[in-house]
């Protein structure tokens, strides 16, 4: 299982104009990227912790000062508001498959952007800005 699992789900839920299918299909988009991203931080020997995780980790990758990091990082906060929206706002009536596939679209591109980060030299860049961070201001162990 991988975020990309998650994201493929999405995509087979924007067939359909049915508004709790729409919303799944954010919070799934949300969870895939989220879930690519988390395991890209472990890769560089961070131990993320499995609670209170959500806008720590989006900060690991802002932080970090490089563009495609800096652009995955915004793009996964902002995936995470409209999952916010989705699950939690049942009046908000933002959820038609166009803005949908929008908002999936952008979680394809938050994986596509980690790719490149997982690429020399930017994975040692990274590798040498994220982990500090996590280990001195989010008191997250390094493995």
């Amino acid at each position: 299982m991988t975020g990309s699992d998650f994201i493929a789900v999405a995509i087979q839920l924007l067939t359909t104009d049915n508004e709790a299918r729409l919303r799944s299909a954010v919070s799934r988009a949300y969870y895939g990227a989220f879930h690519d991203v988390r395991e890209f931080v472990e890769s560089l020997g961070v131990a993320v912790p499995r609670y209170d995780v959500h806008d720590k980790l989006w900060w690991c990758l802002r932080q970090a000062g490089e563009r495609d990091a800096v652009l995955a990082g915004n793009a996964l906060n902002v995936l995470r508001s409209d999952r916010n929206a989705a699950d939690y706002n049942l009046k908000a009536r933002l959820f038609t498959r166009d803005v949908v596939r929008v908002k999936v679209e952008l979680a394809v591109k938050v994986v596509d952007l980690v790719d490149l980060c997982r690429g020399e030299p930017l994975r040692s860049r990274l590798h040498a800005s994220i982990r500090p961070y996590a280990a001195n201001v989010l008191k997250w162990p390094i493995a």
